[in-house]
């Protein structure tokens, strides 16, 4: 059914969501982590999260590292919320059931959703306190970036809605970190987020060919080294390769029903990219100057001869990378949005772009084990 949809037109309105650039690349552990940190690594890139402590009214409890599939839609929301109002206060429900909701995931009553309303909790508890680390390389240049994405957590005083909270619970996150998504936010489509939502790896394995297609401009082959590295950190054992070659065939074919111009194949070498369309390829977005006046690397991703700042004005109309997203669907009725697409006025720079890779990627590509 959400095949169906996704083939049948682009996303509309709330479809259209927005993840951390490098969060595509190197996503959340799939399973519950036994210590208190976990590292993922994707060629010249890694993400470390650490778990945080919560403090519950009497004592700073540990919480634990945010794993699964739920963490990654609640980091789609608070994205897109982020990205959408350029604002650091991102509303989360009046209550547990009112952001399961928002998350796409109807609460019908019975252990099942007491289970979920429990489940909520822990990993909104977890995802509010973690720290992450983002560290990469280009050239002779090393990078760590330390952020804490959420400054103040104001949980739910109830599962359902029929106790009201005095005040409207929020997530608010850091500067630092708000900055960073509005240079670095990737467009996807939320319908097939929720799709794949019973599955950690086929969401990884959506994300992270909605980043790298578009930016390809040659065939390019993952070796399984790579990919074990990038996905294989929760296999372990004798059979750990075998096993990840299975799961992987499993999710990159989910990921690809509900991305429909995706071109990749599992080969014997490992999986082999070719040049995609986004997944999001039809919407307006309009470009403004990023809070953080170009310090950070718009595409840590993909080799980039662009000096910043100031971005190139290339660099500045890829969508992969939106500074303010409109969600207005591209729409022939629409006469006055047509008209500043096609006919900017005269000393202008033309705030709307549909285009999918800026000229800067043309400096070349990462080699094929580099990151996807």
């Amino acid at each position: 059914m959400a095949a169906e949809s996704i083939a049948g037109g682009a996303p509309l309105g709330d479809d259209l969501t927005f993840l951390d650039g490098l969060l595509c690349t190197v996503g959340l552990p799939r399973s519950r982590v036994a210590g208190n940190y976990f590292e993922r690594a994707s060629g010249n890139a890694s993400l470390r999260i650490e778990a945080g402590r919560l403090w519950t009214g009497t004592a700073w409890q540990q919480q634990i590292v945010p794993y699964g599939p739920l963490p990654r839609l609640m980091l789609a929301w608070i994205c897109t919320q982020a990205v959408r109002e350029r604002r650091s206060d991102i509303w989360i429900g009046d209550s547990a059931a009112a952001f399961l909701r928002l998350l796409g995931k109807t609460p019908d009553g019975g252990q099942k959703t007491r289970g979920a309303y429990a489940a909520l909790r822990l990993q909104a508890s977890a995802l509010a306190v973690c720290r992450l680390q983002f560290g990469w390389s280009r050239g002779r240049s090393i990078s760590t970036s330390n952020f804490q994405p959420v400054t103040r957590f104001e949980a739910w005083i109830s599962n359902d809605d029929s106790q009201r909270a005095l005040w409207s619970p929020v997530l608010v996150l850091s500067e630092e970190f708000l900055r960073r998504l509005l240079d670095h936010a990737t467009p996807l489509d939320l319908r097939a987020l929720k799709a794949l939502s019973s599955s950690a790896l086929a969401m990884d394995c959506y994300t992270w060919l909605s980043a790298r297609l578009h930016r390809l401009k040659k065939p390019t082959l993952i070796p399984w080294l790579a990919l074990r590295e990038q996905f294989g950190s929760e296999c372990v054992g004798v059979h750990a390769a075998r096993n990840l070659k299975k799961d992987l065939r499993r999710a990159l074919a989910r990921a690809l029903a509900v991305y429909p111009d995706a071109h990749a194949d599992l080969v014997a070498g490992g999986v082999r990219l070719l040049p995609s369309k986004p997944p999001v390829s039809r919407t307006l977005v309009a470009v403004e100057k990023p809070l953080s006046g170009g310090s950070y690397p718009r595409d840590i991703s993909t080799p980039s001869n662009a000096t910043f700042p100031p971005p190139t004005a290339d660099s500045e109309r890829d969508i992969s990378t939106p500074l303010k997203p409109i969600a207005v669907p591209y729409s022939n009725t629409d006469s006055r949005a047509r008209a500043a697409v096609e006919k900017p006025s005269a000393g202008r720079r033309d705030r709307f772009a549909c285009e999918t890779a800026p000229s800067s990627q043309e400096a070349g590509e990462l080699p094929a084990g580099g990151l996807p």
